[in-house]
């Protein structure tokens, strides 16, 4: 009983990881303002990484969804962006994360993002992984043990000389990431809320 309980108490923790996550990070948004004027060299230096992060999430995500087969039960790809990585499409996601952050033009920002992210795919990333091992058994156990599932070993890279192309999920990936652009005009709402006084300062943050 003690295990059946624990399994059916997961789902609930993840929930509730995810909404003080969430939770946290909006508190920080509302009460919290950059440490670096707007138009200052380091406020424009940190927004414009953050830009670039957000076209090579929107890219990578459109480039791994040429390797997505269109029907779930499909064969296993391990080549491609899978080869050198487990979950290419999450971390691009991740680093899209990371950029939305930094258009608010502060690095902690930036790395609240992403941990956000990080935790909120996590839940999404295992159920992921027990489809593809109950799918796939020992070809995708094999796979587990020689990819890592978020540090990518460019080593490994496989081109797939049988691989199927998929326009329709890379449309799909591209078209599900423009939203991380919607970060530069969020910001610059915050920004004018926090300027005129409609949301209060607290504190300044690097």
């Amino acid at each position: 009983m003690a295990n059946v309980s624990g399994t059916a108490g997961r789902p609930a923790l993840k929930r509730r990881r995810t909404i003080l996550a969430l939770g946290t990070l909006t508190t920080l948004l509302l009460i919290t303002q950059p440490q670096w004027a707007t138009d200052s060299a380091t406020s424009v230096s940190i927004r414009m990484t953050g830009l670039v992060l957000i076209a090579i999430c929107v890219a990578g995500r459109s480039w791994c969804g040429l390797f997505i087969p269109p029907i779930r039960t499909g064969p296993l790809v391990t080549y491609g962006p899978y080869s050198v990585v487990r979950n290419p499409y999450h971390l691009f996601s991740v680093l899209g994360a990371v950029g939305a952050g930094l258009q608010i033009g502060s690095l902690l920002y930036g790395f609240a993002f992403g941990m956000t992210a990080l935790i909120i795919f996590s839940s999404t990333i295992k159920r992921e992984e027990r489809f593809l091992a109950k799918l796939h058994g020992v070809d995708y156990e094999y796979y587990r043990r020689h990819i890592m599932r978020f540090i990518p070993n460019i080593r490994r890279w496989r081109s797939g000389r049988s691989a199927h192309y998929s326009a329709e999920t890379a449309a799909a990936g591209l078209l599900d990431s423009l939203h991380y652009f919607a970060a530069i005009p969020f910001a610059w709402l915050l920004e004018s809320l926090h300027g005129t006084g409609g949301l209060p300062v607290v504190a300044f943050i690097p």
